[in-house]
């Protein structure tokens, strides 16, 4: 579907490019991934809180787009088009599991086994979207530099988690069988739902700022996406997306 859309866009741009006032083209690149969990503790009377504050871990992955221009005014252009990336993270999480035995005439258990494993788990969550952003150009001689700040609308689409194990241990009490001190080596990869019935929201809005240099019809670009909606369909629980994108912009077009 994705790759549908960007040909439909692209032979777009292409019947476009003959007017002087657009500018047109493609860039990719990589990105950094963050998360934020902003999630506030959960006051459960007499027994006190819980905190559901989440350790993510920073992730590498991609950014590609084709993008459109329109000038404004002297300078100011207006940036829009349609782009694909990852809202994707790691967690390192801890899972224990505690086995019992028989229970003897004193109600005690003739064994016990406790495991205790850990797991990354890497969450992909592809979207594509719309930007729109304003672009201030300074041209001189040799080199184009610009600002811009501006907007992104994206729709995150369904994905998958891998989950690897990092480290497992175990401890017992009593003639313990084999059986129970098996550690499982990996957990089975499920599908990210997103959307209504899912843990995580399809729709992401994202404010937008960075700037590009360029040399010819080549620029390097930097941009940063500040998530403003929660992205957790749980109202406890409060997710923000953060992206650094670096990305080689192509200018296309015939200006």
């Amino acid at each position: 579907m994705k790759t549908k859309i960007f040909l439909i866009a692209f032979t777009v741009l292409l019947n476009l490019s003959s007017n002087a006032q657009i500018k047109w083209g493609l860039y990719g690149g990589g990105s950094m991934l963050e998360y934020q969990d902003l999630s506030s503790q959960l006051d459960i009377g007499d027994a006190g809180t819980i905190s559901f504050n989440t350790d993510f871990s920073n992730t590498m992955s991609y950014n590609l787009g084709l993008f459109i221009e329109f000038g404004l005014f002297k300078n100011l252009l207006l940036e829009t088009g349609i782009f694909s990336g990852n809202k994707g993270f790691e967690l390192i999480q801890k899972v224990i599991t505690e086995e019992l035995g028989p229970i003897d005439v004193n109600g005690d258990p003739l064994w016990d086994y406790t495991k205790k494993a850990y797991y990354n788990y890497t969450y992909k969550m592809p979207y594509i979207g719309i930007p729109i952003i304003f672009n201030y150009y300074v041209v001189n001689k040799r080199f184009k530099f610009y600002i811009s700040i501006g907007q992104k609308l994206g729709w995150c689409f369904n994905s998958e988690t891998t989950n690897n194990l990092l480290s497992s241990s175990g401890s017992g009490h009593g003639d313990v069988p084999n059986s129970a001190t098996v550690v499982e080596k990996e957990l089975p990869n499920i599908d990210i739902i997103v959307g209504e019935d899912g843990a995580f929201k399809s729709f992401h809005y994202d404010l937008v700022c960075g700037g590009g240099i360029g040399l010819g019809s080549f620029y390097l670009v930097y941009n940063y996406d500040y998530g403003l909606l929660n992205n957790s369909q749980i109202d406890i629980l409060e997710f923000k997306s953060r992206v650094h994108n670096i990305s080689l912009k192509i200018d296309l077009s015939k200006n």
